[in-house]
């Protein structure tokens, strides 16, 4: 599960990965991966939620703050607003697991099937591979970060290019590591030049 040579991905490969997963878990499933593409951040962070941190009075908070202690380096935590799509994605899963109610508050938002344990993220890591396989997408160069990759592409188009807005959103002290995670898309490079 190598994260460094991950890719991002293609706003229509994201449609097809989510339509790609299927079966019992599919709406947790969907929703992690849209969480992670519509947040930023890390498998590792999205898994050590729990259902508390993003449900309150019987509808999803439109912000999650991931606790320090869960952040890569611990040395503060984060907190992202969620977009529209995965609030709608987590309301779904919710209410269809039945973890809508105050006395889940504690369990982890994406358990593992039969526990209230946190998927593991290299389970999570397979979830995607399949999804991909089977909705046409490419596994070269995906994985679990490819998801944070993606956000962080998308971002860095909204917001012109500005390397220290980009550091703040993804959480990074450096400004030089923005530049891993802010990939041009095939044929991006190409349509700038000739256009």
């Amino acid at each position: 599960m190598n994260i460094t040579g991950c890719r991002a991905l293609r706003d229509e490969e994201i449609e097809k990965i989510l339509a790609g997963m299927d079966g019992r878990h599919a709406l947790r499933d969907r929703a992690l991966f849209t969480f992670l593409v519509r947040t930023g951040y890390r498998v590792s962070e999205g898994l050590s939620l729990t259902v508390g941190q993003v449900w309150e009075n019987g509808t999803v908070k439109n912000e999650v703050t991931v606790e320090k202690k869960n952040m890569k380096g611990r040395k503060k935590s984060r907190t992202m607003p969620l977009h529209r799509d995965v609030m709608a994605a987590l309301e779904i899963y919710l209410r269809a697991a039945k973890l809508d109610h105050d006395f889940h508050r504690n369990t982890a938002l994406f358990p593992c099937q039969g526990t209230t344990k946190p998927l593991d993220k290299r389970a999570y890591w397979r979830i995607l591979q399949e999804a991909a396989k089977r909705s046409g997408v490419s596994t070269e160069h995906l994985g679990t970060h490819s998801c944070r990759k993606s956000f962080a592409s998308r971002c860095w188009k909204k917001l012109g290019g500005d390397v220290i807005a980009m550091a703040t959103i993804l959480g990074h002290a450096n400004v030089h590591h923005v530049q891993t995670y802010c990939q041009f898309l095939n044929g991006e490079l190409e349509r700038a030049v000739l256009e």
